[in-house]
C-alpha cells in the first residue's frame, strides 16, 4: 500500500501469518507469528533531519505513526531495547526493540528502526501485537507447566526417550522463574529455561517456555 504524506510516498509492506513449534504451558503447540509491516519512502527517508537521540527519534516517530503499523501510541508502552549500534561505514544507528507483556517479552513481537547520522528515520519494520496495552503491573504467574514438564513435554513431541530424570541445576529466579536443566537424554548441554509470552493466531498472547 503507498499513500502520500508530507510530500513523501510511503511504502507499507505486510508479509503473510507463520507459525513455529514451542512449549506452552498447556503443552506443545504451533506459536504465531504476529503480521510483519515494513515503512519505508519512495524519497529516501521517512522523515526530514533532526537533533536529538537516535532512540528518541524512533521513538517518537513510532507513536506518531503507529496507525500505519495497525497499532496505537500506546503499544509502544512496554519494550525493551535488545540491540543498538552504529554503522561505521553509514553512521547510521540500527535500533532494535522487543515487545514486553505482564514484564515478559514476547517472543517474535520485535521493531528494527534505522536512524540516519542526522536524525532521519530510514525504514522500519515491526511485528508488535496490538492492544496489549493493558496494566503495566506485573501480575503473578502460576504457569500450568514448570520447567522439567516443558522439557518433557517438549522432548517427546520430538520423539526423544527421556531415561535419566531431568536436573534442576538451578531453582527458577525471578519474575521469569528463570532456570537450568540437565536433561542428558536430551541435550549435551545443559538447558536454560525462562517463561515468556508467544504470540497466537486470535491476535492475544499465551504464556510459554522459552
Amino acid at each position: 500500500m503507498k499513500s502520500r504524506r508530507d510530500g513523501r510516498f510511503l511504502s507499507v509492506e505486510s508479509l503473510e501469518n507463520r507459525c513455529l513449534l514451542s512449549a506452552s504451558p498447556l503443552g506443545i503447540g504451533g506459536s504465531y507469528l504476529p503480521p510483519q509491516t515494513y515503512l519505508t519512502s519512495q524519497g529516501g527517508f521517512l522523515t526530514d533531519p533532526a537533533a536529538g537521540d537516535p532512540l528518541d527519534i524512533a521513538i517518537g516517530y513510532l507513536q506518531d505513526n503507529a496507525v500505519d503499523l495497525g497499532l496505537s501510541s500506546v503499544d509502544f508502552n512496554d519494550f525493551i531495547v535488545t540491540d543498538q549500534f552504529v554503522s561505521e561505514h553509514t553512521g547510521t544507528t540500527h535500533i532494535y526493540l522487543r515487545q514486553t507483556y505482564n514484564s515478559l517479552e514476547v517472543i517474535n513481537a520485535d521493531i528494527n528502526v534505522n536512524v540516519t547520522a542526522d536524525g532521519r528515520v530510514l525504514n522500519l519494520g515491526s511485528s508488535f501485537v496490538p492492544g496489549l496495552n493493558g496494566p503495566s503491573t506485573a501480575i503473578a504467574l502460576n504457569p500450568y507447566l514448570n520447567a522439567v514438564d516443558a522439557v518433557e513435554t517438549f522432548a517427546s513431541a520430538l520423539g526423544y526417550t527421556i531415561d535419566a530424570a531431568p536436573t534442576v541445576i538451578s531453582e527458577p529466579a525471578g519474575f521469569s522463574q528463570s532456570t537450568l536443566l540437565s536433561v542428558i537424554d536430551v541435550s549435551l548441554e545443559d538447558i536454560p529455561a525462562e517463561l515468556h509470552y508467544v504470540p497466537t493466531l486470535d491476535g492475544g498472547v499465551e504464556l510459554a517456555w522459552n
